[in-house]
């Protein structure tokens, strides 16, 4: 059994609409994907990380700014 370990890592959400005050989220992990379908020996294993934030949406798309940042965790 192999072993997987997890990045260090998790993102930041700055989420800039006109008009509003700027707000910031830092999210929780999710998700995990692992595809392992496709795995070759020597090979790494394709990982997909969902990190998952709600907001209230702007009524146009176009007035909104999302700006997304890694950070390193925390220990």
């Amino acid at each position: 059994m192999k072993e997987l370990l997890l990045p260090g890592t998790s993102v930041e959400l700055r989420f800039e609409v006109k008009g509003r005050a700027p707000e910031t989220f830092t999210p929780h992990l999710d998700t995990v994907i692992i595809d392992a379908y496709d795995e070759e020996p020597g090979e790494p294993v394709a990982v997909e990380l969902v990190w998952r934030a709600s907001v209230r949406a702007p009524r146009r798309a176009k007035d909104a700014n999302i700006i997304v940042t890694e950070r390193e965790k925390r220990s």
